[in-house]
C-alpha cells in the first residue's frame, strides 16, 4: 500500500493509477483485518462471557479522536503544500513570460537570442522535465538551458544606461524563475518523513485493534463496523500519500502554467 512505500522509499509505486492503488489498498486491508477478527473471536469470545465494551469504548473513542485529529492534520497539511507547489509553477511560468517581454529592450541581436533561449527552455521542461518529475527525477537538459540562459544574460555588456537598467531586471526575472525550479524540484523529492508515516500506521492498527474487543453476538454485525473504520482510514491515507507529492501519480500538477506562457509567446510573435 502507498503509505508503506513511502516507508520503504519505494516511491516507484506512483506509477500506478490512483483507483488501482486504492482498491489495491483497500481489498489488502479489509482482508487482512477480517482475518484477524475472525481468528480473535473464535480465540477469545469463547473463553470469557464478560463483555469489553465498557472499557473498550472509551479507549477507542480516545484513539480514534487521536488518530482523526493526526489524518485531518496531515490532510491539511499535504493540500496547503499541493497548493503552494501550484502557486510557485506559476511564479516560475509568470517570471519566464515577464523575461521574455523585458528582453524587449535589448538589441536585436542579443534580443533574438535570448528569447530562443527562454522557448527552448520552457519547451525542455514541458517535454522532457515534467514527465521525469512524474518519477521523481530531475532533467539535466532543462537545468543546462536555465542557467546557459543566465550566464548569456549576465555576460551581456550594456551600452546605455537603458540597457543597463534593462539587463539588472532581466536578471532579477531569471533569478525569480531560478528559485522557482528549486522550489519545484524540492517538493517533488521531499515528502513526508517516514517515522509519521510509521506513527500514523501504528495508532491506526491499535484503534483497530480496540475494535476486536467489542463483544458482538454477530460476527457480521462485528466485521461491518470494523471493517468500515478500515476503509476510512485507507481511504485518507491513499488521499494523503495522492497529494504528497505534488508532482508524481494521477493528482499531480500539470504544466498547464507553462504551456499557457509556450502559447503566449507563440502568440505575440506570429502577430
Amino acid at each position: 500500500m502507498r503509505w508503506f512505500a513511502h516507508v520503504l522509499g519505494m516511491t516507484w509505486i506512483y506509477a500506478l493509477p490512483a483507483w488501482v492503488m486504492l482498491a489495491m489498498s483497500v481489498l489488502i486491508s479489509l482482508a487482512i483485518t477480517i482475518v484477524l477478527l475472525r481468528w480473535f473471536r473464535r480465540s477469545a469470545f469463547h473463553r470469557a462471557e464478560i463483555s469489553h465494551n465498557d472499557v473498550a469504548g472509551p479507549v477507542v473513542a480516545t484513539a480514534g479522536t487521536v488518530l482523526a485529529v493526526m489524518l485531518s492534520f496531515m490532510v491539511v497539511t499535504v493540500w496547503q503544500q499541493f497548493d503552494q507547489s501550484a502557486a510557485n509553477v506559476q511564479t516560475e511560468a509568470a517570471s519566464l513570460s515577464d523575461l521574455y517581454t523585458v528582453t524587449n529592450g535589448l538589441p536585436n541581436s542579443v534580443r533574438g537570442s535570448l528569447q530562443k533561449q527562454i522557448t527552448g527552455y520552457l519547451r525542455t521542461v514541458i517535454t522532457k522535465e515534467w514527465p521525469l518529475m512524474r518519477v521523481g527525477l530531475v532533467s539535466p537538459a532543462a537545468r543546462h538551458d536555465l542557467y546557459a540562459l543566465y550566464r548569456s544574460i549576465a555576460d551581456y555588456t550594456p551600452h546605455t544606461p537603458e540597457q543597463r537598467e534593462v539587463r539588472a531586471g532581466a536578471l532579477r526575472t531569471l533569478q525569480t524563475a531560478i528559485d522557482a525550479r528549486r522550489r519545484r524540484i524540492y517538493d517533488n523529492q521531499e515528502g513526508i518523513p517516514g517515522v509519521l508515516w510509521a506513527v500514523m500506521l501504528a495508532t491506526s492498527v491499535i484503534t483497530l485493534s480496540f475494535l476486536f474487543f467489542f463483544r458482538m453476538h454477530d460476527e457480521r454485525t462485528h466485521i461491518i463496523f470494523t471493517g468500515g473504520l478500515v476503509i476510512i482510514i485507507v481511504i485518507v491515507c491513499v488521499l494523503i500519500a495522492e497529494l504528497d507529492y505534488p508532482f508524481r501519480g494521477d493528482i499531480s500538477i500539470a504544466p498547464t502554467s507553462l504551456q499557457n506562457t509556450m502559447d503566449y509567446i507563440h502568440t505575440i510573435t506570429t502577430k
